[in-house]
């Protein structure tokens, strides 16, 4: 099932919607405001056989995408402690290969 990007003229948004069929589905209303989308057309990346022949990165980084919580909605307050330790196996590896 692919998913399709839709964006809002009316609010601004952008969002995703996840299409079962693309014959007889119907162009879903904006989320934030109830008017009409427009498909956009979204990013993919592929393979290539040359080295030459690269595609440019796409951005994933389009307005709207971005997820945030609300100014009114506190932020727990979590404190992180040290890392855990490497396995020895790993430490190993890494003297062996010359990186400690």
């Amino acid at each position: 099932m692919p998913i399709h990007d839709y964006h809002c003229a009316g609010c601004g948004a952008t969002f995703e919607v996840l299409v079962r069929t693309s014959s007889n589905a119907a162009t879903p209303v904006c989320r934030e405001c109830g008017g009409e989308t427009r498909r956009l057309l979204s990013g993919f990346s592929a393979r290539t056989p040359s080295k030459h022949a690269t595609p440019a990165p796409v951005s994933r980084n389009r307005p709207g995408r971005r997820v945030e919580l609300p100014a009114e909605v506190p932020r727990p307050a979590v404190e992180l402690g040290p890392p855990p330790p490497l396995p020895t196996r790993y430490v190993k590896q890494l003297k062996e290969h010359g990186h400690c």
